[in-house]
C-alpha cells in the first residue's frame, strides 16, 4: 500500500491569479472541452533535474524573490501555463476541425482559370 501524498503547501507570490484550485482524488474537473478525472497519482509531485546557465539560474532567483516565490514556485507556475495553454489549443483545434468536418459547401460553382482570368 502506498503511502498519501503529502498536502502540497500553497505557492506564494502568485495571488493575483487567484487561489490555487484543491481537487480531491477522484474529483471530475472540467478543462475547456476536456473533463478529467483526477487521481491520487496525479496528484503526487515529483522532483526535475534542470540544467541551467549560471546567470540564467541567478537571474530568475532575482525574478522569483521579486514575485514572492521560491526557483521552483516560478517554474512549477510557468511550465503549468505553458501546459495549459497547450491543451487550450488542443481542444480549439479539434472543435475547428470538427467544425471544418461538418460544414456544408458554399457556392457549388467552379470556376475554370481561364474564366477568372477573361479580360
Amino acid at each position: 500500500m502506498s503511502k498519501p501524498a503529502k498536502p502540497r503547501a500553497p505557492e506564494r507570490g502568485f495571488e493575483r491569479f487567484g487561489p490555487a484550485p484543491r481537487v480531491a482524488a477522484g474529483t471530475v474537473v472540467s478543462c475547456g472541452n476536456r473533463v478529467t478525472h483526477r487521481k491520487a497519482e496525479e496528484m503526487a509531485r515529483k522532483n526535475v533535474t534542470v540544467q541551467l546557465d549560471e546567470d540564467v539560474i541567478a537571474r530568475a532567483q532575482r525574478s522569483a524573490r521579486n514575485r514572492g516565490t521560491s526557483l521552483s514556485g516560478l517554474v512549477a507556475h510557468q511550465l503549468r501555463e505553458v501546459a495549459e495553454r497547450d491543451a487550450r489549443y488542443e481542444d480549439a483545434k479539434l472543435v475547428a476541425l470538427e467544425a471544418l468536418r461538418n460544414a456544408s459547401r458554399r457556392g457549388g460553382r467552379r470556376w475554370t482559370r481561364d474564366e477568372l482570368y477573361e479580360r
